[in-house]
């Protein structure tokens, strides 16, 4: 699955312990086993048509990328420490 179709899942497009989904970008209908780890991370079912996860649009990471980058005091796993710290305040 692509960030984007993460974003989009909806409840009522888990069933039978798969995630039935149409990629964004190909169109096509996809199926894939919910891994029991995902099933921990998502929490108790809600409706049919809300989100699985409420996450920060693409737009909101880079903005935060960018502004890490500039910097410029980090290296690549401070970097990645930054970036995580900075989202999980999104939430």
């Amino acid at each position: 699955m692509r960030v984007s179709d993460i974003q989009s899942l909806q409840w009522g497009k888990i069933q039978d312990g798969r995630i039935h989904f149409q990629q964004k970008k190909t169109r096509e209908q996809e199926y894939l086993p919910l891994p029991d780890q995902a099933s921990l991370l998502m929490g108790d079912v809600g409706q049919p048509n809300e989100l699985v996860f409420k996450l920060p649009s693409l737009s909101s990471v880079e903005r935060q990328l960018r502004i890490i980058a500039d910097k410029q005091e980090y290296g690549n796993t401070s970097l990645f420490i930054a970036l995580a710290t900075r989202l999980l305040r999104c939430f």
